[in-house]
């Protein structure tokens, strides 16, 4: 029974592991749900980008040295030249597991199309000059479960 429980606890954690990734640090990890297709980013250091298993939502997940003012004048930066046009634009402040964080959402319009698209991004103030940046688009239609999905993986 002890070797059955112990065997069983040993696959558990692999099969779970498998989902945790390892930002470049070291020091912090995300968790994604099976199903979803996570890749270090071959362009930055400690960038992590998923898509949901149904491709309901793009993810990217950045581990920046930089103070808050900077990483937020940078993601206004990019916002306004990655997507034709930014519709009911909202930036709050909260408190999430301790860490302060700065939340962005917007409805974007893709490039060269008329497609809506939902963003959220997050900014975790994790010490002075670090910012976890989170990234997501989201279609319009994206289910419930693919976006409690999306919650938990951001819980941080």
């Amino acid at each position: 029974m002890l070797k059955t429980l112990a065997l069983f606890i040993f696959l558990a954690t692999a099969a779970f592991a498998q989902n945790e990734v390892i930002m470049g640090s070291q020091q912090y990890s995300f968790t994604f749900p099976e199903g979803w297709e996570v890749n270090y980013d071959a362009d930055h250091p400690s960038g992590i980008l998923a898509l949901s298993q149904n491709k309901e939502i793009d993810m990217a997940i950045y581990e920046l040295r930089a103070t808050m003012e900077e990483v937020l004048a940078a993601t206004g930066t990019e916002i306004s030249d990655n997507y034709e046009s930014v519709e009911d634009y909202m930036a709050s402040d909260d408190v999430r597991n301790g860490i302060p964080v700065k939340i962005i959402n917007a409805a974007v319009v893709l490039p060269n199309s008329d497609v809506i698209t939902g963003l959220t991004v997050m900014l975790f103030q994790v010490s002075d000059e670090m910012i976890i940046k989170i990234y997501c688009e989201l279609k319009a239609d994206v289910s419930g479960m693919t976006y409690s999905e999306m919650e938990l993986i951001i819980v941080f």
